[in-house]
């Protein structure tokens, strides 16, 4: 039987774009007070990301069996497709049915700067309490990834009163 983990955190789409130029070539020191800039990048890569994903699939390559602790939004059909595909289990991720999943938009620079926006969606949204699955699926460690705040202190309460250890 496979070790079970319960992995918390993000799980977002991640648009990563180039930029083939210098930021400080259109940022004016003097002018930051009223930034606006527009960058045409010149391409755009879709990756699935997260931080609680990210670390369920490492789990799962591993030969352990993570169950992820997230939300996602109403375009998640393709990420649960591919997770399905790797076999990592889903049935722990609440989905939103009003909101999007959540988007990390990256763009690099020539030097390696980077600019990012982050829009959290459906991680904003209220999740389930994970006592009920804790007593069922007895994982062996818990793992709690950047998230929501509020819902980070409760995965770290519920860990702790259900005595399992986590990082």
């Amino acid at each position: 039987m496979k070790k079970n983990v319960f992995v918390t955190g993000s799980l977002a789409y991640d648009h990563i774009s180039n930029f083939h130029d210098k930021f400080s070539n259109h940022i004016l020191p003097n002018k930051i007070h009223v930034l606006n800039v527009s960058f045409t990048t010149s391409n755009l890569k879709k990756q699935f990301g997260g931080t609680a994903t990210n670390i369920a699939y490492n789990l799962k390559m591993l030969g352990l069996e993570p169950n992820i602790f997230s939300a996602a939004g109403k375009d998640f059909a393709e990420y649960q497709a591919w997770l399905n595909k790797h076999r990592i289990k889903t049935n722990y991720i609440t989905k939103v049915k009003d909101d999007f999943t959540a988007v990390a938009n990256i763009i690099t620079d020539e030097d390696d700067n980077q600019i990012n926006s982050f829009y959290s969606g459906a991680l904003g949204k209220k999740r389930p309490s994970i006592k009920t699955a804790l007593k069922k699926e007895k994982p062996v460690l818990g793992i709690i990834s950047p998230d929501n705040p509020v819902m980070m202190i409760s995965y770290a309460q519920d860990f702790t009163f259900a005595k399992l250890p986590f990082i």
